[in-house]
């Protein structure tokens, strides 16, 4: 095929998170001069990265006006063992330290705008995306999730066996025996904190992040009127249809438009 179009390049990163640990990651950012309107872009897994590669939608955002910063949090793999064990027991609580802090980074170098933040994700990325605006209200201007972990509970209940005994690994056992890290880090448990508008995009034949708990969270936020926006599609955890996959970036974009 045609070769892919110009892209901006990405930039390798580096900065310092509360405890004093060096956080590597990626950020991309359009011509002309910050401070720009910034999606922290939060990869999913947990134990997966970014790397410096051609992503059509991280361009598509750049192409919008958008700098996007890409942290390898402490769950990531490529940085040894115990960086990636570091969430075992300990979920949704590292990966938000690691992305403010990236956040703080980016304001003090002038890059990120701070009354035009983002915070977005896929799967895990999503989980981190609620659990941000739960945790953290008032600090982003807008969420993207797509295919979120949204209740924790929900969603081990209704995986498939192996992806169930891979969460029991993560969370240190069950959630019915880890009952306090899910009431702190089930985004579900702090879903009447969030103040920004939320976009979802799910799956709703996904066993990964399974539609049911998703719509538990989407139930809690139309209870009480929320700004929520809601994109469905008739596959799994991914599309895998490029032309599917298109109309997905367009909606974020739309969504991306109005609000910031």
């Amino acid at each position: 095929g045609d070769p892919p179009p110009a892209g901006r390049p990405f930039q390798s990163w580096a900065f310092r998170n509360e405890h004093g640990q060096r956080v590597h990651g990626f950020h991309v950012t359009p011509e002309g001069q910050g401070p720009f309107p910034t999606m922290m872009f939060v990869h999913g897994g947990p134990t997966w990265i970014d790397v410096d590669r051609w992503s059509p939608e991280v361009q598509a955002y750049v192409d919008a006006g958008f700098a996007v910063a890409m942290v390898n949090y402490r769950g990531s793999i490529g940085y040894g063992s115990e960086w990636r064990d570091a969430l075992i027991g300990d979920i949704g609580g590292p990966e938000l330290e690691d992305v403010l802090a990236g956040v703080h980074d980016l304001v003090a170098t002038g890059i990120a705008d701070p009354s035009r933040l983002v915070v977005a994700g896929w799967s895990w990325g999503g989980y981190v995306t609620l659990m941000m605006l739960g945790t953290h209200p008032g600090r982003f201007k807008a969420g993207v999730a797509g295919v979120p972990v949204a209740d924790y509970v929900a969603s081990y209940e209704d995986m498939s066996p192996i992806l169930q005994a891979y969460d029991r690994a993560l969370l240190g056992g069950t959630p019915a025996e880890v009952p306090d890290l899910m009431r702190r880090r089930s985004p579900i448990e702090h879903v009447d904190a969030v103040t920004e508008p939320l976009l979802i995009l799910a799956g709703r034949n996904d066993s990964r992040c399974p539609i049911r708990q998703v719509m538990n969270y989407v139930d809690r936020l139309q209870a009480r009127e929320h700004p929520l926006e809601l994109y469905f599609y008739d596959t799994g955890h991914v599309s895998f249809v490029l032309d599917e996959e298109i109309r997905q970036v367009g909606v974020v974009l739309d969504f991306l438009e109005r609000t910031v």
